[in-house]
């Protein structure tokens, strides 16, 4: 007998299905995803995020889809990403070996900056050179004030999402869903 889908489980189980779907379909850029991942950090925790971010769109499709259909292995594929996801967010954000995901926006947001300017010098005559270039500046420098509101944001978002789900599957009512009846076999037996 099939039970009918908590609203949690659904909305879970959605989540990851799509995430899942749409972090499988990146990784078929190899050569992009590859320079990502080992560019951006030093050298063992490079590759630990080349297998992590590998790893975690695939484990979250195959957890979405057996969630829909009420398995407990699926379960606890979304409780392994969950737990594999807070535990990358806690690493990529505190510095380690000199470098995080901060420093590594805000060398991004430098070199951007430059390439514009490059870009409005080559392309604007000289009377609209010096406002444009203000206004770039102006954008620039907010940009880098807001990074780390950002970055708390986006911090603050993942952990709480990711404990959520880990609450819900483990503590909450969704944890109920995948308990099997315990003493309904006897009970058929019986009669």
């Amino acid at each position: 007998m099939r039970k009918n889908v908590f609203l949690g489980i659904k909305l879970i189980g959605f989540w990851f299905v799509i995430s899942g779907a749409l972090g499988v379909l990146s990784l078929l850029d190899l050569r992009s995803f590859y320079v990502n991942n080992i560019g951006a950090f030093p050298f063992p925790y490079s590759y630990i995020r080349l297998f992590t971010d590998s790893l975690i769109p695939i484990f979250s499709l195959v957890g979405g889809i057996y969630l829909f259909r009420q398995k407990e292995w699926g379960r606890k594929f979304i409780l392994a990403v969950c737990l594999l996801s807070l535990a990358l967010v806690a690493v990529s954000f505190i510095p380690f070996s000199g470098r995080n995901v901060f420093v590594s926006l805000k060398e991004y947001t430098e070199k951007n900056y430059e390439a514009q300017k490059q870009e409005v010098v080559k392309r604007y005559k000289d009377e609209y050179q010096q406002e444009t270039l203000q206004k770039l500046e102006q954008s620039h420098q907010l940009t880098i004030s807001s990074l780390p509101g950002l970055l708390v944001a986006l911090i603050a978002i993942s952990i709480s999402w990711n404990s959520w789900v880990i609450f819900y599957l483990t503590k909450g009512r969704g944890r109920a869903f995948f308990r099997e009846p315990e003493d309904e076999e006897p009970e058929q037996k019986a009669e």
